[in-house]
This record gives structure tokens, C-alpha cells and sequence, in this order.
């Protein structure tokens, strides 16, 4: 995630997750999951008001370390795994391949199947 101290930086912020301890919510809600989706979104701060539920709070508490008065962040071996899983193109400058230069539209879209596949019209 970006550098939390830049203050020159634009944050785009959801503060108001809810975890897996929340009534009619995922069990996917966990630290490594919202930051991977964050990540994927440009979203560079999140906010959980969850945190009175003990198990969330233990959670928060062994995944997160102090970035600056209030703020928090992942621990670093959790933000490199996160990292790892990220497409290409939203990694870190340190993980990427090196560039081949922009992808063409037609390399993202889906396949069609065969044309003995296809159903008549």
C-alpha cells in the first residue's frame, strides 16, 4: 500500500468494513482479503468499526502494526504476500516483470469458443 506518511499523496478511503464477524457478511472478511481488494481498487485506507468484537480485535491485533498516531498498517510479511498474489500490473515497482509495454484491449477480453461450440441463431 502506498506510504501513509506522504502527505502530498491522494488517499481514496472506505471507512465503514465490516468483518467476518459481522451479521450476514463473508468469512472471507479477513485483514489479507479487504487489503488485497483495497489494493486492487486504489483504495489506500480502510476503516472497520468491528473492532469491539474480541475475535476481530485479536485479529486486528496480530495482523496490524502502528503507522503513525491513529493510523495502522499491515505487518510487513502480510503486505509482501498480499503483494505476491496482485495482478502484475498493480504490483509493487519491486515485483513486477519487466515491462513490455501497454497490453492491447483485446488480450483482456474473454475468448469466444469455437465456432462448432457456438449455438445457432
Amino acid at each position: 500500500m502506498p506510504d501513509v506518511r506522504s502527505p502530498s499523496a491522494p488517499w481514496t478511503a472506505d471507512l465503514h468494513i465490516h468483518s467476518k464477524y459481522s451479521r450476514a457478511c463473508s468469512r472471507d472478511l479477513e485483514l489479507e482479503n479487504l487489503a488485497w481488494w483495497a489494493q486492487r481498487k486504489g483504495i489506500t485506507l480502510l476503516g472497520t468499526g468491528d473492532f469491539t468484537h474480541p475475535g476481530w480485535f485479536d485479529h486486528l491485533r496480530e495482523n496490524l502494526r502502528p503507522a503513525e498516531p491513529g493510523l495502522f498498517r499491515l505487518a510487513p510479511e502480510r503486505e509482501a504476500e498480499i503483494g505476491r498474489r496482485l495482478p502484475p500490473s498493480l504490483q509493487a515497482p519491486s515485483l513486477q516483470a519487466p515491462s513490455r509495454g501497454p497490453r492491447s484491449p483485446r488480450l483482456l477480453r474473454r475468448p469466444r469458443a469455437p465456432r462448432a461450440y457456438r449455438m445457432a441463431r
